[in-house]
């Protein structure tokens, strides 16, 4: 039985997505499903512990086909879900709580079920045999208002 491989970060989902593309900052190396922020009108993949949360990048940072910093991105808006898988096994008790985010060392970002300090998602739900959790940013911490 094949084993199916899943994004760390789904695309957000439940409000009409729109994807755009924006100016992306020069240097950055960031993945695809990065959280990423706007800087002076520029994408930029967010630091540990973000203060803010623009949207998703839905594809690594590179130069585009003709040679333009642009990164396409999901804004997350207020009511949009994303899927994000965590840093430990799910459980059903993980629902209706508030975490943090985590970039690993391999440049994947995470639900960091144990930072319950730092929390930028809400988990709506949790998918336990896919290893998914649902969540919406918190709106203390989205760049973008509804």
């Amino acid at each position: 039985m094949a084993v199916t491989q899943y994004p760390a970060i789904s695309p957000p989902f439940g409000v009409p997505r729109s994807n755009h593309q924006y100016p992306m900052k020069s240097g950055e190396t960031f993945k695809e499903g990065a959280f990423v922020l706007s800087t002076a009108g520029t994408m930029e993949e967010c630091g540990s512990d973000p203060a803010s949360i623009w949207g998703i990048a839905l594809e690594p940072a590179a130069l585009d086909p003709e040679g333009a910093l642009i990164v396409q991105v999901a804004p997350l808006w207020e009511g949009q879900l994303v899927e994000i898988s965590a840093n430990v096994a799910l459980v059903d008790t993980y629902v209706g709580e508030d975490y943090g985010i985590v970039k690993e060392s391999n440049g994947i970002w995470r639900l960091d079920i144990s930072d319950t300090t730092n929390v930028k998602l809400f988990v709506h739900a949790v998918d336990i045999v896919r290893g998914r959790a649902i969540c919406s940013v918190l709106a203390a911490y989205r760049q973008i208002a509804p």
